[in-house]
């Protein structure tokens, strides 16, 4: 009997926890403010809204093409980052580079060739 009602006991004490968790982080949006097409591959360039960051975005890349994305002052490129495809038909994401002190920003793809789509400059202030 006593068993039982431990047994019970306990059942009704597991079902009335709550259960508590943090709201889900709020994921960042994104604002596209360069594009550029050539050679049957696209290049985006897209703003984090939320810190002012910038990243390229290379799609319809084949195997070994790169995306590139470029930072310029003065005519001078003063950072960039460059990451390859591994595979072909895939989008590949170059990293966030948050350089606002009005330099000027750049997204290209290029394959063994050199060619590709090269966006604009962008200015982020």
């Amino acid at each position: 009997m006593y068993k039982i009602r431990a047994l019970l006991l306990a059942t009704f004490a597991v079902a009335g926890m709550a259960v508590v968790s943090a709201p889900a982080a709020q994921a960042a949006t994104y604002t596209q403010v360069g594009y550029a097409s050539s050679f049957g591959r696209q290049v985006y360039l897209w703003r984090n809204n939320d810190n002012g960051c910038i990243h390229a975005q290379g799609k319809s890349m084949r195997n070994g093409d790169e995306v590139i994305l470029q930072v310029v002052s003065g005519g001078m490129l003063i950072d960039d980052d460059v990451q390859r495809a591994n595979a072909t038909g895939v989008s590949v994401n170059t990293q966030s580079l948050c350089n606002k002190g009005g330099a000027g920003f750049r997204g290209l793809v290029k394959d063994a060739n050199a060619n590709g789509p090269e966006t604009g400059t962008y200015q982020n202030w």
